[in-house]
């Protein structure tokens, strides 16, 4: 076996719903093209840092944590943010034609695992800001159960378009004021810069590109 082919072992951590939603399906692939190739891969929210939990390559969504002088990045787009709701909960309500008239129905929120509420991010006339409502009907700190909830007819959300891309097809879910759809937390790639010329790493690496396509 030629010693450019990726083999051996690499380490991921991914966030854990884009992780499973997204990526997984991508790295399967990969490793139907090199079987050597083996990967473990750590599924959490929790910014994990690469040299404490012996991580190759990190995918991440936001987070704030230093970039290490050791460590390589890669960015490659920005989260889709859309508004929508279900089917039903639009024949019961309505549907918003305006962001005033969205901003006033029942809202299904996000509680991230440091206690705070995300926002939503909406156009102004200048450049996009964030917006705090001043009541729930719902709060959630999960973002499987947060797409679950708006699927129920509970409420509207504004959700990453890579995760309703497939109930928006299936006709679960519809989204609302379409025309706005704007950019959410940055998505990155975190790698050990001593091992980027590997052949397994560079294969793993090269294969996430494509997450640059998932809005």
């Amino acid at each position: 076996m030629s010693r450019d082919l990726p083999t051996g072992k690499v380490t991921l951590a991914l966030p854990e719903t884009f992780g499973k939603v997204v990526v997984l399906p991508i790295l399967c692939s990969l490793m139907q093209r090199y079987p050597e190739l083996r990967l473990t891969l750590h599924f959490s929210d929790t910014l994990l840092d690469l040299k404490q939990k012996k991580i190759d390559i990190a995918v991440r969504i936001g987070g704030d944590i230093a970039l290490d002088t050791q460590e390589g990045f890669q960015h490659f787009g920005y989260e889709k943010m859309v508004f929508c709701a279900s089917p039903d909960f639009i024949e019961e309500n309505g549907m918003p034609n305006t962001l005033s008239a969205l901003c006033a129905q029942h809202i299904v929120g996000y509680q991230a695992q440091n206690g705070k509420m995300k926002p939503w991010v909406i156009p102004t006339n200048s450049h996009p800001q964030a917006w705090h409502p001043s009541h729930y009907r719902l709060i959630v700190n999960h973002t499987e159960a947060h797409l679950m909830s708006v699927g129920q007819g509970i409420g509207v959300a504004q959700l990453p378009y890579w995760l309703i891309k497939e109930r928006l097809e299936r006709g679960e879910l519809v989204m609302i004021l379409p025309e706005v759809k704007l950019d959410g937390l940055a998505l990155t790639l975190r790698y050990k810069v001593a091992q980027q010329s590997s052949p397994k790493i560079q294969a793993v690496l090269n294969t996430l590109h494509s997450l640059s396509l998932v809005n």
